[in-house]
């Protein structure tokens, strides 16, 4: 790894730590005081307005996403593998979005621990924790099997 990968990379996770800490501030999420309550499950949903509140998601779905793509590009190098990540983040985008307003909508205390992990999923680069490992541990069995058929 060059030096400016590695300095793009450390760049991304000081991005996704900077995107994290900044939340509150920068993106509309009614949701944060809510989840923060000891006793939410007991309570209604706040009101949110459902346009800022899906551009604010997507714009740090975005974000989150982007530097994750940086991270393993500088982890990996490899095109393939970043190709396959973005189709995956915006798979699971379009997948779960929907779910998280069906919720929303519905409002139903019994589905809030559901809706909790789900915004989670959404809001935090829970899927780069997730792919980077998978993907290191199959590019071991890769080189693994290729030193099998090399001997």
């Amino acid at each position: 790894m060059t030096g400016r990968e590695i300095g793009f990379t450390i760049f991304a996770v000081f991005g996704l730590v900077a995107v994290r800490l900044l939340s509150p501030v920068v993106f509309y999420d009614p949701f944060i005081a809510f989840f923060h309550q000891g006793d939410y499950q007991f309570q209604s949903l706040p009101e949110i307005e459902y346009f800022p509140y899906f551009f604010s998601l997507f714009a740090r779905y975005l974000i989150n996403g982007i530097l994750t793509l940086v991270i393993i590009k500088g982890v990996f190098k490899r095109g393939e593998i970043i190709q396959l990540t973005a189709v995956l983040l915006a798979i699971a985008f379009v997948v779960l979005t929907p779910i998280l307003f069906y919720l929303i909508w519905n409002g139903s205390p019994s589905n809030y621990q559901f809706l909790f992990y789900l915004r989670r999923i959404l809001i935090h680069p829970v899927l780069a924790l997730v792919l980077i490992p998978a993907y290191l541990y199959h590019q071991k069995k890769s080189n693994a099997k290729a030193e099998i058929v090399n001997k």
